[in-house]
């Protein structure tokens, strides 16, 4: 789901400040970053206008963790969802529930593609940075663990390797979705 907002990422007709957020964060000893950005994937949330009930074509989306209120070994991650797009894309919206048995989330971005690039901890999450707009390359690293923790005796006969799941994604943005600020569409 994360990969498919952002590939669907919107950067038209708003600064590069508000372009992508990214905050290096740590919950209980796990990473625990957050995502903010615009996308043009269709609204999850089902928003009431005029006693009709629609969906958006643009939305503002972030991903949040927080710790697990019933184990405190995860955590639980949310889908942050704003109908449409306004001023402060970064706040506000509806929290979807997700998954409730996460290990970790960690992103990270890059300045510029290559191999030999150093990742940034933050993304346009300072107000006057020069890492503001689209990163180069976004790294994404989800790790889940998909069946329940088992008691002691169980666990030599229980698959173990098969329990926790790593999720990686690597997301490039080509070089026109990362124009400079006055030559942002509008």
């Amino acid at each position: 789901m994360i990969e498919r907002d952002l590939r669907g990422i919107s950067v038209y007709d708003r600064t590069r400040q508000n372009h992508v957020r990214l905050k290096n964060r740590v919950i209980l000893g796990f990473d625990s970053d957050s995502l903010d950005f615009v996308t043009t994937t269709d609204s999850l949330v089902i928003h009431e206008d005029n006693e009709r009930f629609v969906r958006s074509d643009q939305n503002e989306v972030g991903y949040r963790l927080r710790p697990n209120p019933d184990n405190d070994q995860f955590l639980e991650i949310y889908r942050r969802e704003g109908y449409g797009v306004d001023d402060d894309p970064f706040e506000g919206g509806n929290f979807l529930y997700l998954h409730d048995r996460v290990k970790g989330l960690d992103i990270q971005c890059f300045r510029k593609d290559g191999p030999d690039e150093q990742p940034v901890d933050e993304w346009g999450a300072q107000e006057h940075s020069e890492d503001i707009g689209l990163p180069a390359r976004i790294e994404i690293t989800l790790t889940l663990e998909l069946a329940p923790r088992l008691v002691n005796e169980q666990m030599l006969v229980a698959p173990v390797d098969r329990r926790t799941v790593i999720y990686k994604r690597v997301i490039r943005f080509p070089e026109p979705l990362r124009p400079d600020e006055d030559k942002i569409p509008v």
